[in-house]
């Protein structure tokens, strides 16, 4: 439930400072998965890794509630959730077409 929170905060932090991602050890961009275990959270982590993102996955249950979910993301939000650095991208569907934008894809 820590690393939910502590990124969480980073990512107010990042909101208020202005910042741009979150860089790893390896200064890599980190992808955030916040999971349910569905089979669309796995697509969502075997492609953010593919394309050479350090991903960190939450999961539901483990890592955060239900509640904290639809306070973070809204009532309506589906799984997974996914923030790229520090910049929330949504769905699975909404990253997809970032990294299309982005000629990633």
């Amino acid at each position: 439930m820590n690393d939910f929170l502590d990124n969480l905060a980073a990512i107010q932090y990042q909101k208020t400072h202005g910042l741009k991602k979150i860089m790893t050890k390896e200064n890599k961009m980190q992808a955030l998965i916040y999971s349910n275990d569905s089979q669309e959270c796995e697509r969502a982590e075997s492609l953010l890794k593919s394309i050479g993102q350090d991903v960190k996955v939450f999961l539901l249950g483990d890592d955060f509630t239900q509640s904290q979910f639809n306070a973070e993301f809204g009532e309506d939000a589906e799984y997974p959730q996914i923030s790229v650095g520090l910049n929330y991208r949504g769905s699975l569907k909404e990253t997809l077409q970032y990294f299309k934008n982005q000629k990633v894809l």
